[in-house]
């Protein structure tokens, strides 16, 4: 199954995707954001030319596992996205996936940037390859739809976790 995994920014989206098989993952390129509805047209024309079977976003959780303003904004994203789509969207927790992208893009040779806006284009598509690798490794325990944010503070139900991951198949 080919996945196509979003790292969703409000100036930048990276994206990766999946081999056919759903084994491995790769960075596959970096949107510009300048709204909804072109990232979404922008998405769904992606999501149709790799023959995406899923999409998978990550969402900001909490510690404790609630929605802050910006996971808000990417679910309200994800929504609008997944009325567009023929695929499933689902998501994932996505902490500490810029932070991982940039150590792994310090530890691997060749990886340099000519620009800061290259070297951030190129973290968006590794963090949403990161998402995506930790998301088919757990791929049989994972399959949640998008979580509903509730109040201010409320759970995050259903989203995929870092911490639970390690932790085996609930």
């Amino acid at each position: 199954m080919r996945i196509l995994a979003i790292d969703y920014g409000t100036r930048r989206v990276g994206l990766a995707v999946s081999d056919p098989t759903g084994t491995l993952a790769s960075p596959l390129e970096t949107l510009v954001n300048t709204g909804h509805r072109k990232l979404i047209d922008d998405i769904a024309t992606i999501v149709s030319e790799v023959g995406a079977e899923r999409v998978l976003i990550g969402v900001p959780a909490r510690a404790d596992e609630s929605f802050g303003e910006t996971a808000r904004r990417v679910l309200s994203f994800a929504r609008k996205l997944a009325m567009r789509l023929t695929v499933p969207v689902t998501s994932i927790d996505e902490a500490f996936t810029t932070a991982e992208a940039l150590d792994r893009l310090a530890q691997t040779p060749g990886k340099r940037a000519r620009t800061v806006l290259e070297q951030r284009k190129i973290v968006d598509q590794v963090a949403a390859a990161l998402l995506l690798e930790e998301y088919l490794a757990d791929l049989p325990a994972i399959p949640s739809p998008l979580p509903d944010p509730g109040p201010a503070k409320g759970e995050a139900e259903g989203m995929a976790s870092r911490r639970s991951s390690q932790a085996g198949p609930a």
